[in-house]
Protein backbone atom coordinates (compact mmCIF):
# COMPACT_ATOMS: atom_id res chain seq x y z
CA UNK A 1 0.00 0.00 0.00
CA UNK A 2 1.36 3.41 -0.86
CA UNK A 3 1.79 6.26 1.60
CA UNK A 4 -1.33 8.07 0.35
CA UNK A 5 -3.47 4.98 0.93
CA UNK A 6 -2.08 4.57 4.43
CA UNK A 7 -2.79 8.23 5.15
CA UNK A 8 -6.41 7.96 3.92
CA UNK A 9 -6.94 4.82 5.99
CA UNK A 10 -5.48 6.45 9.11
CA UNK A 11 -7.57 9.61 8.71
CA UNK A 12 -10.75 7.62 8.09
CA UNK A 13 -10.18 5.62 11.27
CA UNK A 14 -9.52 8.84 13.21
CA UNK A 15 -12.67 10.44 11.81
CA UNK A 16 -14.68 7.36 12.72
CA UNK A 17 -13.37 7.42 16.29
CA UNK A 18 -14.19 11.14 16.56
CA UNK A 19 -17.74 10.59 15.27
CA UNK A 20 -18.31 7.75 17.73
CA UNK A 21 -17.06 9.90 20.62
CA UNK A 22 -19.19 12.83 19.50
CA UNK A 23 -22.24 10.57 19.15
CA UNK A 24 -21.86 9.43 22.74
CA UNK A 25 -21.72 13.06 23.93
CA UNK A 26 -24.29 14.74 21.70
CA UNK A 27 -27.84 15.46 22.79
CA UNK A 28 -28.91 17.17 19.55
CA UNK A 29 -31.24 14.91 17.56
CA UNK A 30 -30.20 16.16 14.12
CA UNK A 31 -26.50 15.96 14.93
CA UNK A 32 -26.96 12.40 16.20
CA UNK A 33 -28.79 11.38 13.01
CA UNK A 34 -26.00 12.83 10.87
CA UNK A 35 -23.32 11.16 12.98
CA UNK A 36 -25.05 7.78 12.67
CA UNK A 37 -25.09 8.15 8.87
CA UNK A 38 -21.43 9.17 8.78
CA UNK A 39 -20.44 6.25 11.00
CA UNK A 40 -22.36 3.80 8.81
CA UNK A 41 -20.71 5.13 5.64
CA UNK A 42 -17.22 5.10 7.15
CA UNK A 43 -17.62 1.58 8.53
CA UNK A 44 -18.89 0.40 5.13
CA UNK A 45 -15.92 2.06 3.41
CA UNK A 46 -13.47 0.46 5.84
CA UNK A 47 -15.09 -2.96 5.32
CA UNK A 48 -14.83 -2.57 1.53
CA UNK A 49 -11.22 -1.41 1.85
CA UNK A 50 -10.40 -4.42 4.03
CA UNK A 51 -12.04 -6.80 1.55
CA UNK A 52 -10.17 -5.30 -1.40
CA UNK A 53 -6.92 -5.47 0.55
CA UNK A 54 -7.48 -9.17 1.33
CA UNK A 55 -8.23 -9.91 -2.33
CA UNK A 56 -5.12 -8.03 -3.41
CA UNK A 57 -2.97 -9.82 -0.83
CA UNK A 58 -4.35 -13.19 -1.93
CA UNK A 59 -3.42 -12.31 -5.51
CA UNK A 60 0.08 -11.28 -4.43
CA UNK A 61 0.62 -14.51 -2.51
CA UNK A 62 -0.36 -16.59 -5.53
CA UNK A 63 2.10 -14.67 -7.73
CA UNK A 64 5.02 -15.45 -5.41
CA UNK A 65 4.39 -19.18 -5.13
Amino acid sequence: MNDKGIEVLRKTKEDLAFCKRRLSESTDKIEREILVLIIEKQEAWLAEFDLQNKVAMRGNVKKWK
